[in-house]
């Protein structure tokens, strides 16, 4: 991560006329110091976590690149992982991998250390990822290299398939996206590098509850829309998305949940809209810049939408909740291929309460 946190670029400033689609539970935090069992060395700790944003409002913990496969994945804690978080674990790196063979994949992985010693408290989650590789996952020990934290900036990674990157410090992952390795890394402040975040950690804490905004992505293709819980806390950082991030799972909760899928220029695009009952009325809007629009019992709708600009000409689609899901489509011109869009969901009929999706941010492919 660069020495300066970076904030997010604006969105393309060109104007689009005419563009238009076809019809917490939040257990213990951080505050200051060093907290107990979260693993960080203090030495390392002010550089991590003592940084701008911690805390913020938009808490993303698995967040993937649309454009790679290349994925933060924020369950940073492995020494504390269960089930729950390995199965997210295990799809994340068959992701990653592109699905090739486990046994004859080779694997740069990057520990605190590179010891794998447990005498070393922060070098517990690293030896916790090399042992779910080289045992569940059916990777082969040969295969799988063990460096320190470090070598992710200056080595050579000519010969392996894949970077694991199991350590929260923010060191800069250029040399890895520069190599074209596919890439997982615990660190939020890698995110910016990768192009799928801000470089911002936005939450450290230990709890359970999580929330699964996107479930058509095969990182999180086993769980539904919605929250699940873990059978134990577990220390879990987060960053904001943007750029090419797309957010699987968050610490935050939506009132609905949008996944945007086949947003190609020259097809229809698809928009699932979840979350609540059936015969409920939905719209999903979208603009070209972050902002903040408030409508306020416009047509029964009440939603303070994340978008700059939003009105009734940036309705993509709108419908009826039908067996838990709204499915719109609309066409994308394929002159809009490489445009950086976002899109939010709003329900009818619950104002004065808001009723919002997450937002999703998505370049035109």
């Amino acid at each position: 991560m660069t020495a300066t946190i970076r904030t997010k670029l604006a969105f393309v400033s060109c104007i689009m006329a005419g563009f238009a689609f076809g019809a917490t539970a939040i257990g213990q935090s951080v505050q200051l110091g060093l907290v107990p069992d979260d693993g960080v060395p203090a030495d390392e700790w002010n550089e991590t976590y003592g940084r701008p944003g911690i805390q913020s409002t938009k808490r993303d913990i698995i967040i993937a690149d649309q454009a790679s496969t290349n994925i933060f994945f924020g369950f940073y804690r492995a020494s504390q992982m269960t089930g729950a978080g390995w199965s997210l674990f295990n799809q994340s790196v068959d992701w990653v991998n592109d699905y090739g063979p486990r046994a004859t994949t080779k694997v740069w992985l990057a520990t605190y250390n590179g010891s794998l010693d447990p005498d070393f408290s922060a070098e517990k989650d690293g030896i916790a990822v090399y042992e779910h590789l080289i045992g569940p996952l059916g990777f082969d020990p040969a295969n799988v290299h063990v460096d320190h934290q470090s070598s992710i900036e200056t080595a050579d990674f000519s010969g392996y398939d894949m970077v694991i990157y199991a350590w929260s410090y923010p060191r800069d992952a250029t040399n890895v996206l520069d190599q074209g390795m596919p890439f997982l890394t615990f660190s939020a402040g890698e995110t910016d590098e990768m192009g799928i975040g801000d470089g911002s950690l936005t939450m450290h804490s230990s709890y359970a509850t999580n929330y699964c905004l996107d479930a058509q992505h095969n990182v999180t293709s086993s769980l539904g829309t919605g929250s699940f819980t873990l059978p134990a806390d577990m220390w879990t950082d987060a960053s904001t998305a943007s750029g090419n991030g797309r957010v699987l799972v968050s610490a935050d909760d939506s009132c609905l949940y949008l996944a945007v899928s086949q947003l190609e220029g020259g097809l229809n695009a698809r928009f699932d809209v979840e979350g609540a009952p059936n015969g409920s009325n939905v719209a999903v809007v979208y603009g070209l810049s972050e902002g903040v629009t408030n409508v306020n019992n416009y047509h029964d709708y009440c939603a303070t939408f994340e978008i700059q600009g939003v009105n009734e000409s940036r309705v993509v689609d709108r419908g009826v909740i039908v067996g838990g899901v709204f499915g719109g489509r609309s066409y994308v011109p394929s002159s809009y291929s490489g445009t950086d869009v976002l899109f939010q969901a709003a329900r009818r009929g619950t104002c004065p309460d808001d009723c919002m999706s997450n937002l999703v941010d998505r370049v035109i492919q």
